[in-house]
């Protein structure tokens, strides 16, 4: 009964770490590539947009299509980390469902309005702009 016992202790241990370190889910995305961790490094760092007023008007319609997209359900954040004629890097915060995600990156990858860069990336973000800490879901790129 005792070594039973023991047995059981070492299974709910063992249970318990392995609930604790959840491994980092895998998306496909059906309008662009997953990046991979090495290229999500640098958009761990909080940034704090400058915008000139016509970027405002293509972030304003970026966040319309992802509105849209997902069914006029507003519960998150959109802004660019970069926004050049080489590169665009909209970073979309509290959008973490693979179904929104997937919704939110077909929306701004086929985005009719403007001839976005070759380079155009979408990253997702659990969190709110504002904490503290940044929790990456995950990165798309245009293809």
């Amino acid at each position: 009964m005792k070594n039973y016992l023991n047995l059981l202790f070492v299974f709910a241990i063992v249970g318990l770490a392995a609930c604790g370190s959840e491994p980092k889910p895998t998306f496909n995305f059906s309008c662009g590539s997953l990046l991979t961790e090495a290229e999500l490094k640098p958009f761990e760092v909080k940034k704090e947009p400058k915008y000139l007023p016509i970027e405002f008007k293509l972030l304003g319609k970026l966040s319309l299509a992802i509105f849209d997209a997902n069914n006029r359900i507003k519960s998150y954040n959109v802004q660019f980390f970069e926004n050049t004629r080489e590169r665009l890097v909209v970073q979309v915060y509290g959008i973490w469902e693979p179904v929104e995600m997937d919704k939110a990156a077909c929306a701004v990858l086929n985005f009719p309005d403007y001839q976005l860069p070759d380079e155009t990336l979408v990253i997702f973000y659990r969190n709110e702009k504002t904490d503290p800490k940044m929790h990456i879901v995950a990165g798309v790129r245009k293809q």
